[in-house]
C-alpha cells in the first residue's frame, strides 16, 4: 500500500516540475509586449494544470481499483487456505477412524478364532 502512495507523490511532484518548467519557458521566451497574450498564455497553462489534474485523478482512481483487486485476491486466498485446512481435517478425521477400523477388526479377527477354537473343543469332547 505504501508503494502507490510512493506513486502518487512522485506522479504529483513531476507534474508540477513540467508545469513549472514549461511556465518559466514561456515566461523566458514569450511575448511580452501585450497583454492579451500574457492572458491567452495564462489560460493555456490553466488549462493544462487542468487537464494534469484530471489525468491525476483518472490515475488515482485506477490505483484504488486496482488495490481494491487485490484486496479480493487476497480475501480469497484466505477462503482457500480455510478449505485447504478444513480438507485437511477431515482426511485426518477419515484416517484416524480407519486406524480405529483396523484395531476393531483384529480384534474381531481374535475373537472369531477363539470362538472357532472353543467351537472345536467342544465338538472333540462331544465325540468322546
Amino acid at each position: 500500500m505504501e508503494v502507490s502512495k510512493i506513486d502518487k507523490k512522485t506522479i504529483i511532484i513531476g507534474i508540477c516540475c513540467i508545469l513549472a518548467i514549461g511556465f518559466e519557458i514561456w515566461y523566458l521566451f514569450g511575448p511580452r509586449t501585450d497583454v492579451s497574450d500574457v492572458r491567452n498564455g495564462a489560460d493555456r497553462v490553466a488549462g493544462n494544470i487542468q487537464s494534469a489534474k484530471e489525468q491525476q485523478q483518472r490515475a488515482a482512481k485506477s490505483i484504488g481499483t486496482i488495490e481494491r483487486g487485490l484486496e479480493s485476491s487476497a480475501k480469497t486466498v484466505e477462503n482457500i487456505e480455510g478449505g485447504v485446512d478444513s480438507a485437511k481435517k477431515s482426511v485426518d478425521s477419515a484416517s484416524s477412524r480407519i486406524d480405529e477400523s483396523k484395531k476393531l477388526t483384529g480384534s474381531s479377527e481374535q475373537l472369531i478364532e477363539r470362538g472357532e477354537s472353543i467351537l472345536a473343543t467342544i465338538r472333540q469332547r462331544g465325540k468322546k
